[in-house]
């Protein structure tokens, strides 16, 4: 009965995942939830999220701190059972991979933070400094 009740809520893919199983899995509440959490659950996503903070770059007109927590959302994603401490550095150095202004990103790794709250707060000041020296080259 909650097999049934289950397969008749899914849609999307979850239903064509559901099409794919045999007979009697379709009817096991348990082999449906399995199945479902093997390719929907977050234990089988993390390769994705982890290919996409290796990749994760500045988006336009993205703020830094919507950068930084954007990545410390994703970090969470990609290691679940990892540590706090262990997830702050790793947001960290995805942070400051993530700068597209290499002098910036230079100048942020040498500073040696250690948060990515820290390396945010850094590369707002240092982005801020380059800003107003363009423009007093301008004046």
């Amino acid at each position: 009965m909650r097999a049934m009740q289950l397969a008749a809520n899914l849609r999307g893919q979850a239903q064509a995942l559901l099409a794919d199983l045999p007979e009697q899995e379709r009817q096991n509440y348990y082999a449906l939830v399995k199945a479902l959490q093997q390719r929907f659950g977050a234990e089988s996503q993390t390769g994705l999220y982890k290919a996409l903070l290796r990749n994760r770059v500045r988006k336009t007109n993205e703020t830094l701190p919507e950068l930084a927590q954007d990545l410390k959302r994703q970090v969470a994603r990609a290691y679940p059972d990892a540590s706090v401490a262990m997830r702050e550095a790793l947001a960290k150095d995805y942070f400051i991979d993530a700068l597209s202004d290499p002098d910036i990103r230079w100048r942020v790794f040498q500073t040696r933070p250690k948060t990515v709250q820290e390396a945010c707060t850094i590369a707002v000041e240092m982005e801020a400094f380059s800003m107003a020296e363009q423009k007093k080259g301008a004046s």
